[in-house]
């Protein structure tokens, strides 16, 4: 054992421990007094001699000798002395020992009681336990912390041997001599505080050490270890919980651990992350102007209606499909049939007044009749034209774009009046918003790639066939079109839809593609 350090040094801000209350402990002990204040709070004890603790858990003959109080000091000055929980934990494992003169040593810590305790440290890193004895290592664990405080396999009064089951098994199965366990777990004061506090979250994290002797020992002995290990467990369980609540963040673990954390390599691995950032940085690649595009028809067919006269019934509504020819609605001829027999009666008169003054031979006058009798005859001609347009058909295979007069036939149309707007399918318009900012990088014959907000997992290309010259506002900002064909080979897209993609221009390096916009902002902000 390596001299005791000296007993004013603490080692941690954190720990709730100091030498002069272990002093405190000892000094009430030798003199046979009770103590009026301990500050390791007494938790249930199983001791091997049935005269070292008194009924709740004070000491009263055994005395804590000078070396125990060192070796605790030196015990939680090692833990506390690497900023690893592994390596505080093995440093624990070691330290309890030496100190013990014990064969093997295993420390189990879990976050909180919800959770299985986990096996964190043992004596010999690379002999670790594995199938039925892991298993029976753990569940003595598990009931060590169910008891509490120290146990002790070899206990000689009945009492103290209540429900040792699990570390009976592991005894008798590792065929060792004597197992003792600690369970290392905050006061019950403090637990109380914080089950009370409503802004904690009343997770408390716990240990178990678990000692294992390849030897017999003295009972005088035993209730040295027993005392000691009970005066030591509060501070050390202190000790664990700070490391572990304060160690460094995982990747700064990871560094330690292999070696890499010293200042000149830590130093070359700087200069070779920004070697390697540079050179990725310079890598070309190519940019991708983001751009929003929409879906219009490739070709539009108006349908307007022909003459005055009212809707009489309209038989399709927008996003039908029509064929050429067909029937879209009818307009109401009714006046126009009116407006024909009335001409038709006065072309009849006045072709009998024509026969009249031919009869009488006033040829002049027979001529003049002739003219009004032509004049009539072309309104006639012109009202049955009109009479055979009032059926409205589709000019082209395509849907209906607009136009929904379900709901208001008999309305009185002007001639001229835009009724429906068919579109074909086969082929559409894609009309792509490219930002004002990426104008210069985008130019004909660059391919397109984009995904629709209808039908995300299908990528649709295309390449662009025009700019348009002039800018146009869409949503506070300045936008220029440019047109692509698109053929609709699923016959799934419809006008008007929507979605967004990036051209394909021409490589940079990739820290221009990624940064060219903020550096050009930057450089207006600065008047540059």
């Amino acid at each position: 054992m390596n001299p005791a350090p000296d007993p004013n040094r603490s080692s941690s801000p954190d720990l709730a421990w100091s030498k002069q209350s272990l002093y405190v402990g000892v000094s009430q002990t030798e003199t046979g007094t009770a103590p009026e204040k301990l500050t390791t709070p007494r938790r249930r004890v199983q001791p091997s001699d049935e005269g070292l603790h008194s009924q709740h858990g004070t000491p009263t003959s055994v005395k804590t000798t000078e070396a125990d109080l060192a070796a605790i000091t030196e015990l939680l000055t090692a833990v506390t002395a690497t900023a690893l929980f592994s390596k505080a934990t093995h440093a624990a494992c070691q330290g309890i020992s030496q100190w013990m003169e014990a064969a093997q040593v295993y420390l189990f810590w879990r976050q909180h009681d919800q959770q299985p305790l986990d096996l964190v440290g043992q004596l010999d890193p690379s002999q670790p336990p594995t199938g039925d004895e892991r298993m029976m290592l753990a569940a003595a664990a598990e009931e060590a912390a169910i008891l509490g405080g120290v146990c002790d396999s070899q206990a000689s009064q009945r009492r103290q041997r209540v429900g040792m089951m699990a570390i009976d098994q592991f005894v008798s199965a590792g065929q060792m001599k004597r197992c003792m366990t600690v369970c290392l777990r905050q006061a019950p004061s403090a637990i109380q505080q914080l089950a009370s506090d409503s802004n904690s979250t009343g997770r408390v994290p716990s240990g178990v050490i678990v000692i294992c002797y390849d030897r017999i020992m003295a009972e005088q002995q035993v209730s040295r270890i027993v005392n000691a290990l009970d005066a030591a467990s509060l501070h050390l369980f202190h000790a664990l919980e700070t490391v572990q609540r304060l160690q460094p963040p995982r990747w700064i673990r990871w560094l330690q651990q292999n070696g890499l954390n010293s200042r000149p390599l830590r130093s070359k691995l700087l200069l070779g992350g920004v070697v390697l950032a540079a050179l990725v940085l310079l890598w070309p690649t190519t940019y991708h102007a983001p751009v929003r595009c929409e879906l219009q028809p490739f070709q539009r067919g108006f349908v307007a209606a022909p003459v005055d006269a009212p809707l009489d019934r309209a038989l399709v509504r927008p996003g039908e499909s029509v064929k050429a020819g067909q029937v879209l609605a009818k307009i109401s001829g009714r006046e126009l049939k009116m407006e024909l027999a009335g001409k038709k009666a006065e072309l009849h008169r006045i072709r009998q007044e024509q026969k009249g003054e031919l009869a009488r031979h006033q040829i002049a006058e027979s001529k003049l009749k002739q003219l009004a009798a032509d004049r009539l005859q072309s309104e006639i001609d012109l009202i049955d034209y009109r009479l055979s347009q009032l059926e409205i058909r589709s000019p082209i295979d395509g849907i209906v774009v607009s136009g929904d007069w379900k709901r208001s036939e008999g309305t009185p149309l002007k001639r001229g009046e835009t009724l429906f707007e068919v579109a074909p399918l086969d082929r559409f318009n894609l009309q792509i918003k490219i930002n004002e900012a990426d104008l210069r990088q985008v130019h004909k014959g660059m391919s397109v790639s984009l995904r629709l907000e209808s039908m995300p997992q299908q990528i649709i290309e295309s390449s662009i066939e025009r700019i348009h010259p002039k800018a146009e506002l869409h949503q506070s900002q300045n936008v220029f079109l440019a047109d692509a064909l698109l053929v609709n080979e699923s016959q799934l897209l419809r006008p008007g839809m929507q979605g967004s993609g990036s051209v394909a221009c021409e490589k940079h390096a990739l820290g221009w593609n990624l940064f060219h916009k903020a550096y050009y902002k930057l450089l207006w902000w600065l008047g540059w």
